[in-house]
Parts: C-alpha cells; structure tokens; sequence
C-alpha cells in the first residue's frame, strides 16, 4: 500500500477510504465485511444534525416562553396577557424550528 497525499475534502477522503478498503478486502479474502466500514452519506448526517437542531431550538422557544411568563408575573403583569404572550412565543418557535 503507497502512501500519497490527498485533497482534504469529503469527496476525496470517502474515494481514498474506498480504496484503502479494497486494498485490505483483497488481502483478507471473503470473510472481509466492507460494509461495517462504509460510514452514512455526508447529507445524511447533515439532515441528522440538522433534526437535532431543530429540537432543540424548539425547545430553547419552549423555555423563552415560560421564561417571559414567570417575569411578567413576578413583575405584576396581567396573567392574561402573559400567558397569550408566552403560549404565542412558544408555538411560533415550535413551528418555525419543528
């Protein structure tokens, strides 16, 4: 196996794995299980991060909304007000992020 510099980009790293790995499946024979060393496709891991960003921002609008809440009411505000003013800050954060 010769060692040679690569580009260092996904695509780049993804193909050098490639042939790292037919290189080792042709010296180990046909018990060699290439598949447990192929990772998931960049975009899905991508989209994967992204869901678990958008959870949590859901809930960081969650938390603002009782947050504005608990001070208003500790400030002597309507509760009327507070509640229509946090439930509509955390429903708008809910769909904006989930």
């Amino acid at each position: 196996m010769d060692v040679r510099p690569a580009r260092a980009d996904a695509a780049a790293a993804r193909l050098l794995m490639a042939e790292y790995l037919d290189e080792i499946a042709g010296r180990m024979g046909p018990g060699f299980d290439r598949s447990r060393y192929v990772d998931a496709a960049p975009e899905e891991v991508r989209e994967r991060e992204l869901d678990l960003l958008g959870r949590q921002l859901s809930w960081l609008s969650l938390a603002l909304g009782a947050l504005v809440a608990i001070i208003g009411l500790l400030r002597g505000l309507a509760p009327g007000r507070l509640l229509q003013s946090s439930l509509a800050l955390a429903i708008a954060g809910m769909f904006a992020f989930g």
